[in-house]
């Protein structure tokens, strides 16, 4: 997939929405935005109906329209109303950035830091390019990136991810921190500050 399609989806989507809408654009195609040439065949997105005048009639109408877009662009859309729902890591906030509006269709890309993290969570191969390349691109701290995933870490409920995402995140710090922040970058001191800002997110929660 390319720029073009992804803007064709949405160009196509704003012709069949009754209401406004806003896109919160995450995975693959938020990639795709920011400057990554990589194989997708599909759109990952938080959906929000600006103006809802009947809850049930105004979502099932732009499940209506979202199909039909799929329909008519051969791209596969995956969206829910809170893309928090998909990982058992939490999103400490969705902050993000206007990318561009499709006339009703408000377009918008996830911050890199919070983005980062669905991509930490599953971390395949295309996960970790994907990361390489927006993280440095994107001119991010890497001070602010660790404690943005550490705060995940330590609000997401117990269970075995929490094990999994550590050990990734880690994993990702000791292989590319230098290739990402400079030669200078101290991976040691940054997995200190992402356990420590975990633990204390986590004695929060109680």
């Amino acid at each position: 997939m390319k720029k073009t399609d992804i803007h064709r989806f949405f160009e196509n989507l704003n012709l069949r929405v009754e209401r406004p809408v806003r896109i919160l654009l995450t995975g693959g195609a938020a990639a795709i935005l920011q400057g990554v040439e990589r194989a997708t065949f599909d759109i990952d997105f938080e959906v929000a109906i600006k103006k809802l005048d009947d809850p049930l009639r105004d979502w099932e109408a732009i499940q209506k329209a979202i199909a039909d877009t799929a329909r008519a662009t051969g791209i596969t859309p995956q969206y829910s109303e809170d893309i928090d729902q998909w990982s058992s890591i939490a999103l400490p906030a969705k902050e993000s950035r206007l990318y561009r509006r499709f006339g009703k269709v408000e377009v918008r890309i996830l911050n890199p830091g919070l983005w980062a993290i669905g991509k930490l969570a599953r971390y395949l191969s295309t996960d970790v390019q994907d990361l390489r390349i927006v993280l440095k691109a994107a001119n991010t701290l890497p001070k602010a990136m660790v404690k943005l995933w550490g705060t995940a870490l330590g609000i997401s409920p117990a269970s075995s991810s929490q094990g999994t995402f550590r050990k990734q995140v880690e994993s990702f710090l000791d292989q590319h921190a230098r290739e990402i922040w400079g030669a200078q970058t101290d991976s040691k001191e940054l997995k200190r500050l992402f356990i420590e800002t975990a633990q204390r997110a986590r004695s929060r929660q109680r």
